[in-house]
């Protein structure tokens, strides 16, 4: 008796109901979950700013950095890895240019609000890197730099035999240099949940609720990545315990 078929979302049919239910709430993460955490969390960082007040740099610190990270950064990396099914069907060229462009201009919104904010602590007269928020946020602009300077080398010189970097070697940097700017802005905005800017407006449990949408917000962005390295180590693992000549312990 022939199998039933299971057509899933995305339009793929499966013979299983295991495949069809990975393929149903994956779906379901990437294009539902994934996008109103993203637009949830924007709004209520808009929101926040607008009731604090648009004439303070601090306000404009805050909207920067936060849209940064949380809709523009995660959303180039999303395209790039293609987990959203809006565009992984287009070319990987064009998926590296969309790329390209967000994480240019969350780049510059990263940096501007840096400065911004380095300016108003210039002029209330407060010292600079006093909690681990401001640590946090400092690294993340360092690696911001670091990332959008690897992807630019890339970019402009190609990836050939010409290239001023091993093409293995430069993916790497920039991959390992966009996780640490991009989990270390993660862990500055939800420390920022705790600051005056939303305790004011917000009830503790929105702020919460806010925190857990940076966190998951992260997780699905970054899946991919994070999937693949825990496959690397799991297969290292596996190759250092079975065989420490070098030679396959898979038959």
């Amino acid at each position: 008796m022939d199998e039933l078929e299971h057509v899933s979302p995305t339009g793929r049919k499966y013979s299983s109901v295991i495949g069809y239910i990975q393929s149903t709430l994956s779906y379901a993460l990437f294009n539902i979950v994934h996008p109103f955490v993203i637009i949830t969390s924007s709004a209520c960082l808009l929101i926040a700013c607008w009731k604090y007040g648009l004439s303070h740099l601090y306000s404009w610190h805050v909207l920067l950095t936060g849209l940064a990270y949380h809709l523009l950064m995660a959303s180039g990396i999303v395209v790039l890895n293609g987990n959203n099914s809006l565009t992984r069907l287009k070319r990987h060229s064009t998926r590296r240019m969309i790329h390209l462009v967000l994480q240019c201009v969350a780049s510059g919104a990263v940096l501007a609000g840096c400065v911004l904010q380095y300016v108003s602590r210039e002029i209330k007269g407060k010292p600079h890197l006093v909690s681990v928020h401001s640590v946090t946020g400092t690294i993340s602009a360092i690696f911001v730099i670091t990332t959008l300077v690897i992807g630019l080398i890339i970019l402009l010189s190609g990836q050939g035999q010409d290239s001023c970097m091993r093409p293995s070697l430069s993916k790497r940097l920039h991959r390992i240099s966009g996780l640490t700017s991009f989990l270390a802005g993660t862990i500055a905005v939800v420390l920022s949940y705790n600051k005056h800017t939303f305790t004011e407006h917000f009830s503790t449990e929105i702020c919460f609720m806010l925190k857990c949408f940076a966190v998951t917000n992260a997780l699905l962005s970054l899946f991919g990545m994070l999937r693949n390295m825990y496959q690397f180590i799991l297969e290292w693992f596996e190759f250092a315990m079975g065989n420490p000549d070098g030679s396959s312990s898979r038959r």
